[in-house]
Formats: structure tokens, sequence, C-alpha cells
């Protein structure tokens, strides 16, 4: 195999790859979602609630990829303030 296949073929698994934590993090934020409207029913009629993890945990190295992609996304220089607003705007969405 040419070093060009194996270089295609490894960005195609690492797009792949890429995909399906989009996936599942798209997953996870809808369900914490369906735990906060659970949990504020639950509040309704005056029953506690447990306590969750945090609802968007950082793994490992997690930030600094969204970080990262967020300032190659900018394109240029980034204020924190604009940085930290665009991944507000990420998470949102």
């Amino acid at each position: 195999m040419s070093s060009g296949n194996t270089v295609k073929a490894l960005t195609e698994k690492r797009n792949d790859l890429v995909r399906q934590i989009e996936k599942h993090q798209a997953a996870i934020r809808q369900l914490n979602h369906d735990i906060d409207s659970i949990d504020g029913a639950l509040r309704l009629f005056g029953a506690p609630t447990q306590a969750t993890e945090a609802a968007f945990p950082c793994y490992r190295k997690e930030i600094s990829r969204i970080v990262v992609g967020a300032l190659r996304e900018a394109g240029g220089p980034m204020t924190v303030k604009a940085l930290a607003d665009s991944l507000v705007d990420e998470d949102e969405s």
C-alpha cells in the first residue's frame, strides 16, 4: 500500500471517528436536556431531584480540541471573550 493510500485511509477513518463523536455528543446533550426537563417537573411536585454529574463532562484533551477548533474556524486572532462566546454558541446549537 502506498503512503498516499495510507494517508487517505487514515484521514477517512479519523473523519468517521469525528462524526461518531459528534453524533454521540448530540445524543448526550439531548439526554441531559431530557433529564433537566424531568427534574423541573419533579420540582413542580415537590419531589427531590438527584444531583447528576455535570451536564457536559470534559474528557481528556476535549477542551484543547474544542478551543483549537474554534480558533481555526475564526481564521484569525480572537479575544478570550469572543472565544468564550463562540464556545457557548456552539454548545447551544
